[in-house]
């Protein structure tokens, strides 16, 4: 790379500045002019996207396997070539953009990254804008410092899932280059040259994977020696469901509080039918940067369907994802509309709510009777979910004394398709429908004396082992403000929380839990 002095570098990057807005400008006008005979979809900004890196020197086939990954994989995946967009531009024509890129080129040295991450960008919108992508595989990055700062910036607006890291021995890129070189007929591709491309190949991607790691961000090395399908077959399992997990950031553990007997908390969230993609990526980004979660409580989070994939990529680890609902249907089948258990778990999900009273009540449809609740909770624990099963009384029953006697008649058809051995993966979820989302909640002793009489019934009903070791939640408008109360009473194991859930306030739920 040739130095420059400061002030050379500075006025460089001034012009290169001026350059990049007058060539935008251009972009901006061309567009008007065809504003027209666009839809307002058409002109729609990039919201949001998944971005996949990927690095990689001359002749470890990582432009192959992108192409592959484009053609194969589920989900709209779009390439971009850093390299292939500034040589586009480059022969675009005469303008300033295109002799700026081609002066550059011939020096040897590297188009500043406000140039790159511009054509990127422009490219990303219009994958967008034409075909709905957002989804990308992004191949070509920064060779110093300074652009890969400008690099950074420009990819904080997005979620970089993770990073491919091609590698493959020097004397096999060697002679891959080599063979290349021969059948293109490229003279000035002799062995030297090639070396010395690899070395900077590789010196080059120090700051690189730095700033990605700095951003926690994950980096999967591929052994790109093999052939050309091993390492497809390697590259692609990434993109499943499990691969996809191996992406969520580290949780982190604070020292355990008072556990009641051997029972741990759980803790779980119910989002319901709240926020757009947008706004649930956020609230994972606020999550991911909230204080560290107690040894001995499990956490969950049971989000909308849209929005499991996101969680199941993007959130901490030591928070377990999971549903709001899934069908009866035991396996695949004619359910038009259901989500089967087998489907979530498979998908990566841990837990499912199961009889949620708005789903017994219905909403503008029939209402889930005491008998299909029990038969969906069985079904999702044959398929290897564990279920937060919700049982609760309404107002007038409460007020009629027969709190018992409604809860009662929740859980018999549960005790009678269970096994004992099923009921490690059930948890109660006390409920009192006149509680959730009025700002009502039980006092800690009336919570306490149902949560009693609950666990009563099922040492009566079922077995005095399950009853001592099944965690009944309480879930009527917990908050950060009451946790604490509600949480120190011997039989609340933990909450279901709703509203609080979709805000930093569920983390004080989580710390209500007693302390040394």
């Amino acid at each position: 790379m040739v130095t420059r002095c400061p002030l050379t570098w500075g006025l460089f990057l001034i012009s290169t500045t001026y350059m990049i807005q007058h060539k935008r400008g251009q972009l901006l006008a061309k567009n008007k002019s065809t504003a027209s005979a666009t839809t307002s979809s058409s002109s729609a900004p990039l919201p949001t996207s998944d971005v996949v890196f990927v690095l990689g020197a001359p002749g470890t086939g990582k432009g192959t396997q992108c192409q592959l990954l484009q053609s194969k994989l589920e989900g709209n995946w779009t390439h971009l070539s850093a390299g292939d967009l500034l040589r586009e531009a480059r022969d675009s024509g005469t303008g300033a953009l295109a002799d700026l890129i081609r002066s550059t080129m011939q020096a040897g040295e590297i188009v500043p990254s406000s140039i790159t991450v511009t054509l990127l960008e422009e490219a990303m919108t219009k994958a967008f804008q034409e075909k709905g992508s957002m989804r990308f595989l992004i191949d070509g990055f920064p060779r110093s410092d300074e652009n890969v700062k400008a690099w950074d910036a420009a990819m904080k607006a997005h979620t970089v899932r993770f990073v491919l890291n091609f590698e493959c021995p020097e004397e096999v890129l060697v002679g891959r280059l080599l063979e290349r070189a021969k059948d293109s007929g490229r003279s000035d591709d002799t062995i030297e040259v090639i070396r010395k491309r690899f070395k900077t190949h590789v010196e080059s991607c120090v700051p690189i994977l730095e700033c990605f790691q700095t951003r926690g961000i994950r980096l999967h090395t591929i052994d790109s020696a093999k052939s050309v399908q091993q390492v497809f077959a390697s590259v692609s399992k990434l993109f499943g469901s499990r691969g996809l997990q191996s992406c969520r950031p580290e949780g982190s553990a604070a020292p355990a509080g008072i556990v009641a007997g051997r029972r741990r908390y759980l803790i779980g969230g119910n989002w319901k039918c709240n926020g757009t993609w947008d706004e649930n990526l956020e609230r994972v980004a606020m999550f991911n940067k909230a204080r560290p979660i107690p040894a001995n409580v499990e956490v969950v989070l049971c989000v909308p369907n849209m929005t499991i994939p996101m969680l199941l990529s993007g959130l901490r680890k030591d928070i377990a994802v999971g549903a709001q609902n899934c069908g009866v249907n035991p396996g695949n089948g004619a359910c038009t509309g259901e989500v089967g258990s087998h489907q979530l778990q498979a998908m990566g999900c841990i837990w499912v709510i199961i009889g949620h009273s708005e789903r017994r009540e219905g909403f503008g449809m029939a209402g889930e009777p005491v008998d299909l609740c029990a038969q969906k909770c069985k079904v999702a624990i044959d398929n290897g979910l564990k279920v937060m099963f919700a049982i609760g009384e309404k107002k007038e029953e409460r007020e009629l004394g027969i709190t018992m006697e409604v809860c009662a008649r929740q859980l018999k058809p549960l005790s009678d398709v269970l096994s004992i051995g099923d009921w490690e993966k059930v948890a109660i979820a006390y409920e009192p429908v006149w509680a959730i989302g009025t700002g009502l909640t039980a006092t800690p002793e009336m919570a306490q004396e149902t949560h009693a009489s609950i666990r009563q019934w099922i040492q009566t009903h079922v077995s005095e082992s399950v009853a001592d070791a099944v965690r009944i939640q309480y879930g009527g408008s917990m908050k950060g403000a009451n946790a604490k109360d509600l949480l120190a009473k011997p039989d609340i194991d933990g909450g279901l929380i709703g509203g609080a859930s979709l805000k930093e306030d569920f983390f004080n739920v989580i710390h209500g839990i007693p302390k040394n």
